[in-house]
């Protein structure tokens, strides 16, 4: 597979679309103050008008306003909300007819619907101030227009930022007086010195403090890598910049969302979208143009401070895990812009029906990494990369932690329901009704990190009868000492679903929403599929083995990264 030719700094920059650097710094009103003046009228007189409920006429205001000013970012931008705000009142009535069919809807046509679209309109050219929108905001629409129609629940539904606080770290400290130093030197060309050659985003979601995902990478590299914690309010590791508090201040960058001009061809593209979801789906999916702004308007400022960061911190290669997360994609794309290879490191389930990283008949995708390392073969098998993306196996490294705890006696009788932020509460009320059904077994609930131990407590205290062979599990002891010990797993679809197969569980799913995420696996005869609470209290015992789970976790490769320089060179 051909790679991007990561040397060129101007085709890195290219794929942010044309001049974006020029475009960071914040439009402005014209100059005048009478300017100033008539666009501050023109808007108090509109929104005296929808407040009377005169859609209609605050439109005409508008309009009435821009053929004094055409340029006017503000005024642009609400003329296209106004248009937007009758268009969908018009549409109100016409949409009842499609109800019935948006109840038809599961995971699978929910995707080919996000993947038809991206076809027929060209969603990966839409464009706001020269950044490519739509893979901002890919996921976010998913997951909404999936809980819209009753298939997912929130996806992390007790997943909290901390408050964000200035750094008063002092690695911190210095590495931002090192941007600040290359923001004024306009003399400042070509790399800087620098004495890391590896930069490593680590994972928020810790076990016992220690991210997992990058351990491998972290002890190889040693003393070559700069190392960014992303914490999400926990202690900052020793001898790792505080990513989380780099994000706070490169909000200095950030511009007015109201002051990004969204083009007439692309609102006429996102009109066609709402059309083509209510047409196939019956679904609503809101107000794309103000999402569209917000995501640019965030991605434009981490993206002009990691700019800054990669010019001061010239590192070869930047490892990160969750690449599709919205923080990490523009210092994915920052380092991109500046020659620097991006390499993801799986973090969690991927698949078709994926949509951070799926993206079927597609060459390129903007601020995607360059190589995925992936736990095992079977990853990449099932998932539609985008072509010009490497995907190489390096096997799971905690895998041999994970052996260490094989060890552990399995407990006889031993159910345990891994919950799944999406299809938590399904999964929880069968999880309870089961250990009423089946006294024999021993049933534990294994919260996600994110869920609310609260909240299923609360709800344990709804049921008539809380049976006495039921426990919730949440956090502690760390899940692959849970899975030692489970001869019986059950859920939906996690990756904790196939880390058991490691550990010797046998494993059971339930035919819930997203149950497509696992049908390569049930097909293999690796696990099995129930299609009812019914069908689980009768055939739990007949769970099967994976018969080799070394496809799904391989064994970790001896090095990390001459895996991932291997991939770059092919």
């Amino acid at each position: 597979m051909t790679h991007r030719d990561h040397n060129a700094q101007a085709e890195g920059a290219s794929r942010m679309g044309p001049n974006i650097n020029a475009r960071l710094k914040p439009k402005r009103f014209p100059a005048g103050t009478l300017s100033r003046i008539m666009c501050y009228l023109a808007l108090r007189r509109s929104e005296s008008s929808q407040q009377a409920g005169k859609v209609d006429k605050a439109l005409e205001i508008v309009t009435r306003a821009l053929g004094r000013d055409r340029e006017n970012p503000r005024l642009r931008n609400e003329q296209a909300r106004l248009k937007f705000a009758l268009m969908q009142t018009r549409r109100t009535s016409s949409r009842l007819e499609h109800i019935q069919r948006a109840q038809t809807i599961d995971i699978t046509s929910l995707c080919q619907c996000f993947w038809d679209a991206e076809k027929e309109l060209s969603l990966l050219e839409l464009k706001i101030e020269g950044v490519f929108a739509w893979p901002l905001v890919r996921m976010n629409v998913f997951y909404d227009a999936a809980q819209r129609l009753g298939l997912y629940d929130a996806p992390h539904p007790n997943l909290k930022r901390q408050k964000e606080q200035p750094t008063t770290d002092p690695l911190t400290a210095a590495a931002l007086e090192r941007c600040a130093k290359v923001a004024g030197d306009n003399a400042v060309s070509g790399r800087q010195q620098f004495d890391k050659t590896i930069a490593v985003v680590m994972n928020a979601r810790k076990l016992k403090g220690e991210d997992t995902y990058t351990k491998a990478l972290r002890e190889e590299a040693g003393a070559q890598a700069l190392l960014l914690d992303s914490h999400s309010g926990a202690d900052v590791m020793a001898g790792a910049i505080d990513f989380d508090a780099l994000l706070t201040e490169f909000k200095r960058y950030r511009i007015n969302s109201r002051d990004l001009v969204i083009e007439a061809n692309t609102l006429e593209t996102l009109d066609n979208l709402r059309e083509f979801f209510e047409r196939r789906l019956g679904l609503e999916i809101g107000d794309l143009s103000t999402a569209l702004r917000r995501s640019v308007q965030t991605f434009l400022s981490v993206y002009k401070g990691f700019d800054l960061f990669w010019q001061a911190h010239p590192v070869e290669t930047l490892f990160l895990t969750n690449g599709y997360g919205f923080r990490e994609r523009a210092a994915l794309a920052a380092a991109q812009g500046r020659g620097i290879e991006v390499v993801e490191l799986q973090h969690g389930f991927i698949s078709q029906f994926h949509l951070g990283y799926s993206w079927p008949g597609t060459d390129h995708v903007p601020y995607m990494a360059d190589t995925l390392l992936t736990f095992g073969d079977y990853w990449p098998d099932v998932t539609p990369l985008p072509a010009d993306m490497t995907a190489v196996t390096i096997g799971a490294p905690y895998v041999k932690d994970m052996a260490a705890l094989s060890k552990t006696e399995t407990v006889k009788g031993l159910v345990t329901f891994t919950s799944q932020g999406v299809v938590g509460r399904q999964l929880f009320d069968m999880a309870v009704r089961f250990a009423l059904a089946r006294a024999d077994k021993h049933v534990m609930f294994r919260l996600h990190p994110s869920e609310s131990l609260d909240d299923y407590e609360q709800a344990l205290k709804t049921y008539d009868t809380a049976p006495e062979n039921f426990e919730i599990s949440h956090r502690t002891p760390v899940i692959f000492e849970v899975l030692a010990r489970t001869e019986i797993l059950v859920g939906a679809f996690s990756t904790t679903l196939l880390e058991g197969m490691v550990l010797d569980c046998r494993t059971i799913v339930i035919n819930l929403p997203g149950i497509e995420y696992m049908k390569p696996i049930i097909d293999r005869g690796d696990v099995l599929m129930v299609q009812s609470f019914e069908e689980l209290v009768q055939h739990v015992d007949d769970a099967p083995h994976a018969k080799d789970p070394s496809y799904y976790y391989a064994a970790p490769v001896a090095s990390v990264m001459a895996k991932a320089r291997a991939a770059r060179s092919e």
